[in-house]
């Protein structure tokens, strides 16, 4: 009995098929768009399935585990890096990404307890809410 939320912008050009989809779905899915309230769902959540955006380090701090996918040039790198510190998962590029691909990825972090686990406590260690503290000490050891 999974519940998924799907949480879509206002100019969505995937709205009806999302939709459709989550009537056929076997779990709960509901299509959320243009939410007012993104921080109370990231909480919530478990895994998230997300581009690698500035979302991915707001789900770090929170300690969600991500399979993440590049939708933008800028994002690459940065899903890279997730990925090779076990932050993450970096699926690549969304245009070659299958709903098949996040079914199999879902599937395995949801079984393998252990990189579930590690992935939320590095997102936590990595995003601590004192990256300014330790700007400035890296600033004063360069003194």
């Amino acid at each position: 009995g999974l519940e998924i939320k799907v949480v879509v912008g206002p100019n969505n050009l995937h709205l009806d098929s999302l939709k459709k989809a989550s009537h056929k779905s076997k779990h709960n899915t509901f299509i959320l768009q243009n939410v007012s309230n993104m921080s109370e769902i990231m909480a919530e959540a478990d895994i998230a399935v997300s581009s690698a955006g500035s979302t991915c380090w707001e789900l770090a701090f929170l300690g969600v585990p991500s399979i993440l996918t590049v939708t933008a040039d800028n994002q690459r790198e940065i899903a890279f890096a997730l990925d090779k510190r076990g932050l993450a998962i970096n699926l690549g590029e969304h245009d070659k990404l299958t709903s098949e691909k996040i079914l199999t990825t879902v599937k395995k972090l949801i079984i393998n307890n252990l990189e579930f686990s590690e992935m939320s406590n590095l997102g936590r260690k990595l995003i601590d809410g004192n990256g300014k503290f330790k700007v400035i000490a890296e600033m004063k050891i360069i003194e």
